[in-house]
């Protein structure tokens, strides 16, 4: 098997940012499927793909996973750019890998150990109107989808740098809204983005203690993680969740240590699915869970939950709830979701066809 090509497709999703397909091509007719979405610079990650990647992956064997990567990373530069780029063609890979053997990637790695993977809705990416009633009405609409668990990002125009507290009051009444829309027996989470400086730690135990959360997640940038996580985790139960965008074990090991429980590494960001497992081992041997990061798009959401499907230690993943109407046309088999969890796929590879139609539809020249 060997790598005749590479191409890139922008597609257009929403307000809140694009879709990056990567699509790997073989000799023998096969096309593996990535995504690069979120990386915070499309035109970076679409460049070193084209310009860099593509051109040094041409003529090489997809199935060399490991050694195929680890020159590609010598070849790009850090940043997360470049680490989505290859966390792209790292799933690409396993795709093939698992086309050319008949199998889907989870029978790689030993089989899944379920057939349904548990899923929350992230809310946040459906929301232009970011009134809380609107908040409330997207929650309400995710559970009547069969959503038991919702997630919101409520504290827009708060800093570390300057506590507004206009802002962090209109958050807390959006998450109020939302509990109130979902009522108690759905679980709630609430997302910071690393808003928050440590000192806040007193305050937001204090006000977001009435609102039952199952998790609390990124109040801290990474670099107040040593300050900021122990001295919430003394004032509040409520355990925390991080690591969107990290990819160093050392950086996973640093979050376990400072009171982290929920890893959250990102298989667009991370360096793809192989490193997700490597996450998942290292949260069991500290009794933490692995719950995949990926407000993203179907390819991605197909291969985090391969990642799912067989680890020990999966807590829910994220689902972009109502973020585009079409999703379910851009891939086939259709994402099938029920009861509130993704079925995991049993086709070969990723386990999913790219619609040209639908992409060619939606694309971004």
């Amino acid at each position: 098997m060997t790598i005749t090509g590479l191409a890139v497709v922008r597609l257009r999703a929403s307000h809140r940012g694009d879709w990056i397909v990567v699509q790997v091509r073989t000799g023998d007719g096969l096309i593996g499927l990535g995504e690069a979405s979120q990386s915070g610079d499309d035109a970076q990650t679409m460049r070193l793909l084209k310009e860099t990647v593509g051109l040094a992956i041409r003529g090489r064997d997809p199935r060399h996973i490991h050694a195929l990567l680890g020159e590609l990373g010598r070849a790009v530069p850090p940043g997360l750019a470049g680490r989505t780029a290859l966390s792209a063609i790292e799933q690409a890979c396993w795709d093939l890998l698992g086309q050319g053997l008949g199998v889907p990637i989870h029978a790689l790695w030993g089989g899944a150990l379920r057939d349904r993977v548990p899923c929350y809705a992230n809310v946040n990416r459906a929301l232009r109107d970011r009134a809380p009633e609107a908040f409330a009405r997207a929650a309400a609409g995710a559970v009547a989808d069969g959503f038991t668990a919702v997630k919101v990002a409520p504290f827009d125009g708060v800093t570390p740098a300057a506590f507004d507290p206009a802002a962090y009051a209109r958050g807390l009444e959006r998450i109020a809204a939302v509990r109130a829309a979902i009522g108690p027996a759905t679980a709630l989470m609430v997302d910071c983005h690393s808003r928050f400086a440590p000192a806040a730690a007193p305050r937001l135990a204090r006000d977001l203690e009435g609102f039952d959360l199952s998790w609390l997640e990124e109040p801290f940038r990474f670099e107040d993680a040593a300050e900021g996580y122990p001295a919430l985790r003394a004032l509040t139960p409520v355990p925390f969740a991080a690591g969107e965008h990290e990819a160093d074990l050392g950086r996973f090991a640093w979050l376990l240590a400072a009171g982290v429980h929920y890893l959250m590494p990102d298989v667009k960001h991370c360096g793809g699915l192989w490193q997700a497992l490597r996450v998942a081992a290292l949260a069991e041997a500290h009794g933490a869970v692995l719950t995949p990061h990926n407000p993203s798009g179907p390819i991605s959401q197909a291969a985090s939950v391969h990642v799912c499907a067989v680890v020990p230690n999966p807590g829910p993943l994220e689902f972009p709830w109502g973020e585009v109407p079409w999703r379910g046309d851009l891939v086939r088999p259709l994402e099938r979701f029920e009861a509130g969890s993704l079925t995991v796929p049993a086709a070969p590879g990723l386990g999913l066809i790219l619609e040209a139609a639908m992409a060619a539809k939606q694309r971004v020249e």
